[in-house]
């Protein structure tokens, strides 16, 4: 038997450096620690009538950035991309929103992450065609990404504001004012 591992690249609240950070850091403890044969990435996806969805439609949150996973790639390294997978590139319904970049990088980066198998051959290419590219997604990405520019709140003070917003506008109070009840 084989197991997998699952890990989200960013959930709502997280930002685009706190995900890369986080989907590296527990790849490689579950790696390190031999929990795992194979680890299965997935970028959030964006549907109708979903949590994501609405914040996303109301300028709450954004879908992460294909450069958050070169970059995820990039520090797990060829050994450990040969047993990971990255998927949610790609649905059918087109109601539903995925991973994008510009046009100047999607026709050459986001075929090469969707013929990924593990390879270490794919992974040069990936890398070298990332390398190779300098487009506005690509630097607005850097600077999402940059320490300077990361919010003053911690995350658990981001979901509590997140959820006591949506508690306000759905049941017409905060969830902290439920607790009280």
């Amino acid at each position: 038997m084989r197991v997998a591992g699952h890990l989200q690249i960013k959930p709502p609240f997280v930002t685009e450096r706190e995900t890369v950070e986080d989907v590296i850091a527990s790849a490689r403890e579950l790696y390190g620690k031999g929990l795992v044969d194979r680890i299965i990435i997935m970028t959030m996806n964006s549907r109708p009538s979903t949590l994501v969805g609405k914040l996303e439609q109301e300028g709450k949150y954004e879908l992460p950035s294909h450069w958050s996973v070169v970059e995820i790639m990039r520090q797990l390294g060829k050994g450990l991309c040969h047993e990971t997978r990255f998927y949610g590139f790609v649905v059918m319904d087109p109601k539903i929103k995925v991973v994008k970049g510009c046009e100047e990088c999607d026709d050459v980066i986001m075929p090469l992450i969707l013929d990924f198998s593990g390879s270490g051959d794919e992974y040069d290419r990936i890398m070298a065609a990332a390398d190779s590219l300098n487009c506005p997604c690509k630097r607005e990405w850097q600077q999402k990404m940059d320490p300077a520019n990361q919010p003053s709140t911690t995350l658990p003070e981001r979901i509590a504001k997140g959820l006591d917003d949506l508690g306000r506008e759905y049941l017409g109070k905060s969830f902290q004012e439920m607790k009280e009840e």
